[in-house]
């Protein structure tokens, strides 16, 4: 019984707000940011017809633009090496309803490569996918090496 409620207190314990609380080395909530007005970014990009969407490393910033809806969503997702395989580490969208047109940047902060991460290990990495009324399907692995 004394176990039982150990156990208990210690999940309790990590129980914050009704989530799991992150440790350091654990995938932090879904981000959600909004694009500022910012001059269109040059770095890994795709696009269709009606969207485009960058990954610039150098600042770890996520660009995009729509030329076919007011509002355009880019998904996106960072893993971590921790010395044995990819781990998901964080994952989020910058949504841009700046307009028709209009470029809109998110400035996020990532761990490079080339850094010792959260899983004591090198390697860091991300993809993104475009969506608007439906979404893109996932670009290839980026290396963030910046």
């Amino acid at each position: 019984m004394r176990r039982l409620l150990a156990i208990i207190a210690t999940a309790a314990a990590l129980v914050v707000g009704g989530a799991i609380a992150p440790t350091a080395a654990s995938a932090a909530a879904y981000e959600a940011n909004y694009a500022v007005s910012a001059s269109y970014i040059q770095g890994d990009c795709i696009g269709t017809q009606e969207l485009d969407g960058c990954f610039k490393k150098y600042g770890d910033q996520w660009g995009s633009q729509s030329w076919s809806s007011g509002t355009t969503r880019l998904e996106w997702q960072n893993q971590l090496w921790n010395g044995s395989r990819w781990v998901l580490y964080r994952e989020g969208v910058c949504i841009n309803n700046l307009g028709l047109g209009e470029p809109g940047v998110c400035n996020k902060d990532y761990y490079e490569d080339s850094s010792l991460n959260a899983y004591g290990s090198y390697g860091s990495r991300v993809r993104m996918s475009l969506c608007n009324t439906t979404c893109s399907g996932w670009s290839s692995w980026l290396y963030n090496n910046a």
